[in-house]
């Protein structure tokens, strides 16, 4: 149970000289790559080219005593998920490239590993302080270089082919990223999808219909989302110049089956529309509408839509029943 849990145990008794030379080609050649990489990855986490390398000894120690498979080398970017999963189940997981390279180079177990640790450990212990004056423009061809093969290309792809709006947040967050702060870009990118949403929000799907039943001419509105304050004057706007331009409308049916959250502001706004409408004599029904928005609607103005609110499976039954309560009679459209 021991060896499974920590392979070293298995291969390590076993070990040959034969072998040595071999894993330490292999691990200096992956150390030859991890250096540089590892500064460039410190660096696009706005920490200092030191903090790469640490992250980079810890994954390559951890595979040396947990591993089991002798090519596969950890990078930086794969040592959360030694700390965070099982360690057993999750030590498959490696640098595809560099895993590549110690298997080219001829390694022999996962000592390479070890050596590799060793190799970054001398790095920062002798190379530290010359690594602040290394050339800005070569740090900058090696953190262009790890940018390269840190994006996700085949995903770029998918956005474009699923929906294109979302290639306008995702271009604005890259070319922030690029340009400013890894933050900023981050919070552009949000603020733009936010903006997104908000005129999506706003610009709700109506539709109406003229229909004829009990006797009424009915302006049948229907909505295809839900509603918020950002589009609560949009759907005012849309009824009042609908019956701008019919003057035989005797009453309004706003179809609710589609707005599952209503806001305050909306609440209010159906208040307005009641009012506009009463001032043309036109009367204002809410049909099907869900029991929460309903409920939000009760507790703003309970006297006024406790008989506007109709939750019946027919159009027609609605109207019958609204019609009866409110005593119009039969021939009010003529």
């Amino acid at each position: 149970m021991v060896k499974k849990c920590l392979p070293v145990l298995s291969w390590l008794p076993k070990y040959q000289c034969s072998y040595m030379m071999y894993d330490i080609i292999a691990g200096v050649t992956v150390a030859l790559t991890a250096i540089p990489q590892s500064i460039a990855y410190g660096i696009l986490s706005n920490l200092g080219p030191e903090y790469g390398l640490y992250s980079n000894i810890l994954g390559c120690l951890a595979y040396a005593v947990f591993g089991s498979v002798k090519d596969v080398t950890i990078a930086p970017t794969s040592l959360t998920a030694i700390m965070v999963q099982n360690v057993v189940k999750e030590l498959d997981y490696g640098s595809f490239t560099r895993s590549a390279l110690n298997n080219s180079s001829g390694v022999r177990t996962t000592m390479s590993c070890a050596v590799t640790a060793v190799m970054l450990t001398l790095s920062l212990a002798l190379l530290t302080d010359a690594i602040y004056y290394i050339p800005k423009t070569t740090l900058a061809s090696v953190v262009i270089s790890a940018m390269l093969f840190m994006v996700d290309y085949e995903e770029i792809g998918n956005i474009w082919r699923t929906k294109k709006l979302d290639v306008i947040p995702f271009l604005a967050t890259a070319l922030a990223c690029l340009f400013y702060e890894l933050d900023y870009g981050i919070l552009v990118g949000i603020g733009i999808n936010c903006c997104i949403l908000l005129y999506l929000m706003s610009t709700p799907g109506l539709s109406g219909e003229e229909i004829q039943l009990v006797g009424l001419r009915i302006l049948l509105v229907k909505n295809d989302q839900s509603l918020a304050f950002s589009s609560a004057e949009c759907l005012r706007d849309w009824i009042m110049k609908r019956i701008g331009q019919r003057e035989d409308i005797d009453l309004v049916v706003i179809d609710g089956h589609n707005v599952h959250f209503a806001d305050t502001t909306v609440a209010k706004n159906f208040v307005n529309i009641e009012e506009d409408l009463r001032t043309q004599h036109i009367q204002l029904l809410l049909w099907r509408f869900q029991a929460n928005v309903a409920q939000t609607l009760l507790r703003m103005r309970k006297e006024l839509f406790i008989t506007m609110l109709r939750a019946d499976l027919q159009l027609q039954d609605a109207v019958a029943r609204w019609k009866y309560l409110h005593s119009l009679p039969s021939d009010s459209t003529n």
